[in-house]
């Protein structure tokens, strides 16, 4: 018997259920892009996704959880992602709970257990790497546990956070490029204080490539970002418009030599 595990957002509430096939009138095909596909050696594969189920149990949420959940996944109630996500979400909170049921992935703890749906919500869904910031004002967890969580994270699953903070920064960097005026061809923009040092990181790199910077390298031309302020959560930086174009390309370069194997 398949089971149809649902949760979609509407105008007013988010609502889940958990409902029986059996009890279901035909369902309409199923998109294979957005579906959750279960199967086994055993049984037909079946496929759990988003559909506006009116049977079943139901679980309401008041309008501030509304914004609450939009915020732990990096987004807001009215937003067009928001849909996205939620599915997302259903899919991994299936996922979790087969893994536990048949034993192919328990947890030792309450930390290993946050742990776990930190990365996956900030690296699966969110794409961004967690902070303490966020983790307290989006996720509602104590700074100090927040502080705990993350250095058992950065110890160890440095290489996703890593990787997470490099494509948060190529974001941050293409949303502020994309409104900055360039003015005898180079741009200043702000920034966050995570995306500078990535800038800094890159700018540095860049610079002391001999090779690179050479006549035909792949910097041929580069000329040094400058650093023109600084505060506790933002920098500001100007450079050449090619060279904001070889800093970019090697953010992204750096974000894929840590992307996960295909085996992983």
């Amino acid at each position: 018997m398949q089971h149809l595990l649902c949760l979609w957002p509407s105008a007013r509430r988010t609502r889940a259920s958990f409902c029986s096939h059996a009890s279901l009138a035909p369902l309409a095909p199923v998109d294979p892009a957005t579906a959750v596909r279960i199967s086994g050696p055993s049984v037909e594969p079946c496929l759990t996704a988003l559909r506006p189920l009116d049977t079943g149990t139901t679980l309401e949420l008041t309008a501030d959880e509304e914004r609450r959940l939009a915020a732990a996944l990096g987004t807001t109630p009215n937003a067009d992602t928001f849909s996205g996500r939620v599915q997302q979400l259903q899919a991994f909170a299936l996922r979790e709970l087969i893994d536990w049921a048949i034993a192919r992935r328990r947890f030792e703890s309450v930390s290993a257990i946050d742990v776990h749906r930190i990365l996956t919500i900030f690296g699966e869904i969110r794409e961004e790497a967690p902070t303490v910031e966020l983790l307290a004002n989006q996720l509602s967890i104590s700074e100090s546990r927040a502080v705990a969580l993350l250095s058992r994270m950065r110890y160890g699953d440095a290489r996703l956070i890593r990787r997470l903070t490099y494509l948060a920064a190529r974001r941050d960097l293409d949303v502020q490029l994309a409104s900055a005026a360039a003015m005898a061809g180079r741009k200043v923009v702000w920034v966050k204080s995570d995306t500078g040092r990535i800038v800094d990181e890159a700018n540095t790199a860049i610079m002391i490539d001999q090779v690179g910077r050479a006549d035909g390298g792949q910097h041929e031309g580069a000329e040094k970002a400058e650093r023109t302020d600084s505060t506790r959560t933002g920098q500001s930086w100007t450079a050449s418009e090619k060279m904001w174009g070889f800093i970019l390309a090697w953010i992204e370069a750096q974000a894929k030599t840590l992307a996960p194997d295909d085996g992983e």
